[in-house]
């Protein structure tokens, strides 16, 4: 989809989001007169799986009460954090942790209290409500937590390679975060971030001139990379005069040559004229 300008207005495509379910174009548009600008955005969804809309942790796991309360209106827990993959229980003081791969969030009440649970989530992160009933019967309390599931796939912000103008760059280090390239014209280029989509990371690319920045983000939004692209004008190309424009015009290699080959020749014709003019004048 591209969008229409009409009489005295440029428009100029400016920064991209996308992952597996979306992209995001903006483009700024300019009053040529004004020169005031507005930014447009369309965002296009498909439904697709990855690894953070199949995520589904275990129920959370309440563990045998073990403290007594400190009055029959207690409605504080015991403990809570989450039990590994190796069933052990590990207690946590924050209000907001991660839990590592394997793990599910857990929590110990205290005995004669009564607890439920609620859960929301959002991505990766996982809100844990405990409804607390104190021994009493009657007095309650509510205590939330927030959790950030952490599993290798969504853990994971790095491309896997990098397209400009459709030509990948050359040496691609997922670890490597700067490249250089050659285009046609550094003012109109393209630059495609390749990435692994099932994985529920975000890639947005914003561009400027000849540089672009390409920020990678973890399906579990704890980590971002940063790849950086800076593109230099081709020899025998792009927009400049015209025997650097042949190359961007579809003419072969072999019509250069011959044109290049003509010139000369023109340049020593005219070499040899001036040099007789030359010998005119001294008679």
């Amino acid at each position: 989809m591209l969008p229409e300008a009409p009489d005295g207005v440029t428009i100029k495509g400016g920064n991209i989001t996308q992952n597996a379910q979306s992209t995001r174009q903006e483009w700024i548009v300019t009053d040529t007169a004004t020169g005031v600008s507005r930014t447009y955005s369309l965002t296009v969804t498909r439904p697709v799986k990855t690894a953070v809309t199949e995520f589904k942790p275990a129920d959370p796991a309440k563990q045998d009460s073990t403290v007594d309360p400190e009055s029959q209106q207690d409605t504080n827990l015991a403990s809570h954090g989450y039990t590994g993959k190796d069933g052990k229980y590990v207690v946590s003081d924050k209000g907001s942790y991660e839990i590592p791969e394997g793990g599910t969030f857990a929590y110990e009440p205290k005995n004669g209290q009564s607890a439920t649970v609620t859960v929301a989530h959002e991505g990766m992160t996982y809100t844990y409500t405990v409804n607390v009933l104190a021994p009493d019967g009657s007095t309650f309390a509510q205590h939330t937590y927030t959790v950030t599931y952490i599993t290798a796939a969504t853990h994971k912000a790095q491309l896997t390679g990098i397209l400009v103008d459709g030509t990948a760059v050359k040496g691609f280090d997922p670890a490597r975060h700067e490249y250089n390239a050659s285009v046609n014209d550094p003012d109109e280029w393209m630059v495609s971030p390749q990435y692994d989509k099932a994985s529920g990371m975000t890639v947005s690319t914003e561009k400027k001139g000849a540089d672009a920045t390409i920020t990678v983000t973890s399906g579990d939004g704890l980590v971002k990379t940063t790849y950086k692209v800076h593109v230099t004008r081709k020899p025998f190309g792009g927009n400049g005069n015209n025997a650097l424009g042949l190359a961007s015009t579809g003419v072969g290699g072999g019509t250069v040559a011959f044109l290049s080959m003509a010139l000369m020749a023109m340049g020593a014709v005219l070499g040899l004229v001036a040099r007789r003019r030359q010998r005119g004048r001294s008679f």
